[in-house]
């Protein structure tokens, strides 16, 4: 506002209605020179909001001043307001919005391999009343691997992590639903993506076997009896032995 002199006022109406009361004009003594109006604490309803500004009185140079900009900051808030943070590393987080595009990415991995996790951080960042979650929804090919509070205090945090399941190749992708008592939304949503290739087919093993060694050859030796009957000619045997000294042919 700017204003040369003093006595001019305004009030500010919504949809008809005076929000603010009189509020005195400063004097900037310079048509050209502004400084900031500020009024809090006005309450508005949910809906559309006609808003006016009228200048009540002028100042002694009856002009009531000039207004350059107008606009509305949102106070602070008692009801729970939820903020979502996922892990990209160990000391790294990156903001998740309510509903947006693009997709948390899980990454590449063959079917089988080590499965990869993200860790989400839910924050209630409202000012004084707790926030209730429900049960966290996944999409196929997830798993999570624990549990969230049903309540989460104004100010507090909590953590839960996701698994993306490599058991099986495929493209996995969908919403992660997390049921909410935040204020205009039932639950805050957001999407996920992760592809499982299939695994790399093993080679197959050569099989070599090892030569046996040979054994050795059977023995052969004649025997004579060390007696003969008279007249009978003698007789000689041949056997054929194992190794093992067993008797195999006669």
């Amino acid at each position: 506002m700017a204003s040369v002199g003093t006595g001019a006022a305004l009030h500010i109406e919504s949809n008809g209605v005076n929000k603010t009361g009189s509020i005195p004009v400063p004097d900037t003594a310079n048509w050209l020179v502004y400084t900031d109006l500020v009024k809090s604490n006005i309450s508005l309803q949910p809906g559309v909001q006609v808003l006016k500004v009228v200048f009540d009185t002028a100042s002694p140079s009856t002009a009531c001043g000039d207004l350059n900009w107008f606009t509305l900051t949102p106070s602070a808030t008692n009801a729970p307001a939820m903020r979502l943070r996922v892990g990209l590393s160990k000391t790294v987080l990156a903001d998740i919005r309510n509903g947006q595009p693009a997709p948390v990415a899980f990454g590449s991995v063959r079917a089988g391999a080590k499965a990869p996790v993200r860790t989400f951080t839910i924050t209630n960042s409202g000012r004084a009343l707790p926030m209730t979650l429900g049960k966290i929804k996944l999409p196929k090919g997830y798993v999570l691997l624990n549990k969230l509070p049903k309540t989460l205090a104004a100010g507090a945090s909590a953590a839960f992590k996701v698994r993306l399941s490599t058991a099986k190749a495929g493209t996995y992708a969908g919403a992660v639903i997390i049921p909410t008592s935040v204020a205009g939304d039932t639950a805050f949503s957001f999407p996920v993506s992760g592809l499982v290739n299939k695994a790399k087919k093993k080679a197959p093993h050569a099989m070599t076997a090892a030569p046996i060694a040979a054994t050795a050859a059977p023995a052969i030796f004649t025997a004579a009896p060390a007696q003969t009957c008279a007249g009978a000619s003698p007789r000689s045997y041949v056997g054929l032995f194992s190794t093992r000294g067993r008797r195999l042919l006669e």
